[in-house]
């Protein structure tokens, strides 16, 4: 049941104005901390990441900075986060979303002095990292250097982690396309 509920929503999100969805997606938005972490429901998430009402994807995108240690840690809702960051830097909402991306940027960075920053358990994660090499793929300006600053800080223990040699890899890809 939940799987056709799921493709439902999804097809209505890609056929129908989002405004004329308002009494399907404000119960769903508002359930987002929990819907986000259901190994069906979050493609309904991520969905509304990608086609819903602004409002809806700002909902969302604080939802996921409030909790991103914990979402980005999780098997499933990993894939909410790198969508957050994805619609948080390019399509359609993404110039209106920069108060909003850097909030998410500034939850995972944490403070640079801090050895449990979430941008170091990341690295560390089996599903984190993946979230760090989309992190690493959408950053930009200011977030891009201090990103690139906190992996070449620990490059030589990211390289010797099979956690952290896909991060180096995204990293060391990132950087070849901007010099290229």
């Amino acid at each position: 049941m939940l799987l056709s509920v799921r493709f439902v929503i999804r097809r209505l999100l890609e056929h129908c104005d989002p405004d004329q969805l308002s009494g399907i997606l404000d119960p769903v938005v508002k359930a987002a901390t929990k819907l986000a972490k259901d190994s069906h429901a979050n493609y309904v998430i991520q969905c509304i990441l990608e086609r819903g009402r602004f409002e809806d994807k700002r909902q969302i995108l604080e939802v996921i900075t409030g909790s991103v240690l914990d979402f980005a840690t999780n098997k499933v809702s990993s894939n909410v986060v790198e969508k957050c960051f994805e619609i948080s830097t390019v399509g359609s909402h993404a110039n209106d979303f920069v108060e909003e991306r850097s909030a998410l940027m500034r939850a995972v960075l944490g403070k640079k002095s801090d050895p449990n920053a979430p941008i170091a358990r990341l690295m560390k994660d089996k599903f984190g990292n993946y979230t760090v090499q989309r992190i690493i793929e959408h950053s930009r300006g200011d977030d891009w250097l201090e990103l690139r600053t906190r992996i070449e800080d620990v490059e030589d223990d990211l390289k010797k982690s099979p956690t952290g040699k896909h991060i180096i890899a995204a990293f060391e890809k990132k950087i070849a396309a901007m010099e290229g």
